[in-house]
């Protein structure tokens, strides 16, 4: 799982930002939002206050998630530990590294991940969500 949530990050050139006021997604290296996004592919649980979706399709069969959040790597890991719990999911396993955190769950057929990432500002991270069914 860790070689799929890599390679969705490949291609995000991150760019500096300076410190004082909120900052808009874009100036902190995220991706620009896809005006395609399907956001009825994102449990909703999980496009929590303060997020903008960035990405969200469905690619044989798995959906993968892109979102920009307004917190650190651990704020936004605390935040998304909650969510996924509220969607169903049960946390098979965390690896927090500080610049990054995932959390691998399970719910019935459905494994998932989702990965926080940190950006080059320290109070926003990219948040990668990655859904697949496993056959019986």
């Amino acid at each position: 799982m860790r070689g799929c949530a890599a390679a969705l990050v490949v291609g995000l050139v991150l760019a500096g930002c300076s410190g004082g006021e909120p900052r808009a997604a874009g100036d902190c290296g995220f991706p620009d939002a896809d005006p395609a996004a399907d956001e009825s592919l994102v449990p909703p649980e999980l496009l929590l206050t303060g997020t903008d979706l960035l990405s969200a399709e469905r690619h044989r069969g798995t959906v993968n998630v892109v979102l920009a959040a307004p917190w650190s790597v651990q704020d936004a890991l605390d935040r998304y530990r909650d969510a996924v719990g509220e969607a169903g999911f049960r946390i098979v396993s965390e690896d927090n590294e500080g610049f990054e955190a995932e959390l691998y769950l399970r719910r019935g057929r459905l494994l998932a991940m989702t990965q926080v990432r940190r950006t080059v500002c320290a109070d926003r991270s990219i948040v990668f969500f990655r859904a697949s069914r496993v056959d019986p």
